[in-house]
């Protein structure tokens, strides 16, 4: 019974996540290192089975470089 709970709660969480994810699409991919940040994430992700957290700390600090670079620039 338990089991069943958490996998109702499991997809509820997908659902939330993917719902939020789709409405800061516009607002996150603005050029292309950034699509290109976020579809090495969701490869490593969904292909690799890389864990989640370790790919966001990944994808931030490419962020903050390439902010930092352009900035520089």
């Amino acid at each position: 019974m338990i089991q069943a709970f958490l996998a109702g709660v499991s997809a509820a969480v997908v659902g939330v996540i993917a719902v939020v994810s789709l409405d800061l699409i516009p607002e996150a991919l603005i050029d292309w290192p950034a699509i290109a940040i976020a579809a090495i994430a969701f490869l490593l992700i969904a292909l690799l089975r890389r864990d989640v957290a370790l790919v966001a700390v990944g994808a931030m600090a490419g962020g903050i470089i390439y902010s930092a670079i352009r900035a520089l620039a």
